[in-house]
């Protein structure tokens, strides 16, 4: 078995908190990151965690992907609303995607179906494209951004406002937004998951699309739980248990070229600042997947490697196997220096 390159996506593998907290987090094991930063070749540049996820992406808009699957004109007008959790507390808030909630097919289109109630005189129609992805067509092109979901997830000192040159229609956007929020609190679905004590969707957020200037090819097979990249590659699967789990449905599926494996392992406790919680994810992600990748990439199973992650810094490196002959080059820093360097920022 061999595979000629693969593309691993490790979004919030550069913790951004030390600045905030005064901590890092302390990893026992960081050898495969080393070898392959001090011998690989590195950039770093500011990178959201969506034009991450457009490196991914085989489409080059994921609301013309939507409108497809959807059976929607190319130009009907619409845009997305993501539901979310939104805690507030004294000196920070934060935002969870709906995807991390559990919510249900059952539960999106009953609270799609009283918005639309709600709204039905003002040419808006929620339809709830997936559980945590509802698309809401409108009569005209909207002339408001706001940033997608993925990029507002995590703690916020302050929650971007829409940008229009019309002020008029932010204040209707937000005045939508606020009266889906009063819709939220009463409704049985929250009651239901109360009651269940699951965490309630108290919130919505509205986003204009994730767009991709340079969109791969949906032939390099795919293996993610990323809600965004659901039905993005032909052969694609969840993220694999392990890198033997991976190298499995590699094999079968037949033989490749390239692969893209993201996984959201260090996501949600980089996001949420949970330092313990990044520190096991950290060892997990070591032991399942960067040491038995690095081990594959010595042996020669995989011709190359690109690591890529997002963050204020950002980074990408592209390694290969090592020469062992090049012992007079100590090669650049370590993981260690990166993490440092991105808590600095």
């Amino acid at each position: 078995w061999s595979l000629m390159h693969l593309s691993l996506y490790l979004p919030g593998l550069l913790w951004p908190h030390t600045a905030a907290t005064g901590q890092t987090p302390k990893l026992a094991a960081t050898e495969a990151l080393d070898n392959w930063l001090r011998f690989g070749n590195i950039t770093t540049a500011p990178l959201s965690r969506s034009q991450l996820y457009a490196q991914c992406l085989s489409h080059p808009s994921l609301l013309v992907q939507c409108k497809q699957e959807l059976g929607l004109p190319a130009h009907q007008a619409a845009f997305f609303c993501s539901p979310v959790l939104q805690r507030v507390d004294l000196h920070s808030m934060s935002i969870s995607d709906g995807s991390n909630l559990g919510l249900s097919k059952r539960e999106a289109v009953d609270i799609c179906r009283d918005f639309n109630a709600f709204v039905a005189d003002s040419g808006y129609k929620f339809l709830p494209y997936r559980e945590y992805l509802w698309l809401v067509t409108c009569p005209s092109e909207p002339t408001w951004f706001l940033p997608p979901v993925c990029d507002i997830e995590g703690q916020l000192k302050t929650v971007p406002r829409p940008q229009s040159d019309d002020a008029k229609v932010s204040a209707q956007l937000q005045t939508l937004q606020a009266e889906l929020q009063m819709l939220l609190a009463q409704h049985p679905v929250n009651q239901q998951r109360k009651t269940t004590y699951q965490a309630e969707i108290n919130g919505v957020w509205f986003w204009r699309d994730l767009p991709s200037e340079t969109p791969c090819s949906a032939d390099i097979p795919l293996l993610t739980d990323a809600p965004l990249l659901q039905g993005s590659a032909r052969q694609q699967t969840d993220a694999p248990y392990d890198w033997a789990t991976a190298q499995a449905w590699l094999a079968e599926t037949g033989s490749h070229e390239q692969a893209h494996l993201w996984l959201n392992t260090l996501e949600a406790p980089s996001m949420f600042a949970d330092m313990w919680g990044y520190q096991d994810a950290f060892a997990e992600l070591h032991t399942r997947f960067l040491a038995p990748i690095d081990a594959a990439l010595q042996k020669g199973e995989l011709k190359s490697l690109t690591l890529i992650t997002d963050g204020a810094t950002g980074l990408r490196g592209h390694a290969h196997k090592r020469s062992r002959l090049a012992f007079w080059k100590r090669g650049g820093e370590g993981f260690a220096h990166y993490l440092q360097a991105a808590s600095a920022e």
